[in-house]
């Protein structure tokens, strides 16, 4: 494209401002405590939604009301959220 096709926007000043333009969040809709379906394992609460140390991306946790996950909301030795042993899991949003 020539310079005239081009669209202008303007370049945040600092890292911060430019982290946020580029990383929407893919989970918007949805609030912790909503009823998610986790294709798979089945209908859950969601406790947690966000980064996670582990691996880049936004993350959520959720609580089965069944024994269908495989974690108590601790991930690699990290707190994400709390529900009774193997009711929950980590799902990469």
């Amino acid at each position: 494209p020539t310079p005239r096709d081009m669209v202008s926007t303007p370049i945040p000043e600092n890292e911060d401002d430019s982290i946020s333009l580029l990383s929407a969040d893919p989970l918007g809709d949805f609030s912790l405590g909503d009823r998610v379906l986790v294709v798979g394992h089945g209908i859950g609460l969601l406790r947690f939604k966000g980064k996670v140390d582990f691996s880049p991306g936004v993350w959520v946790g959720v609580e089965f009301d069944a024994k269908e996950g495989d974690s108590d909301g601790c991930h690699e030795g990290r707190r994400y959220f709390t529900c009774p042993a193997g009711h929950g899991i980590m799902v990469q949003g």
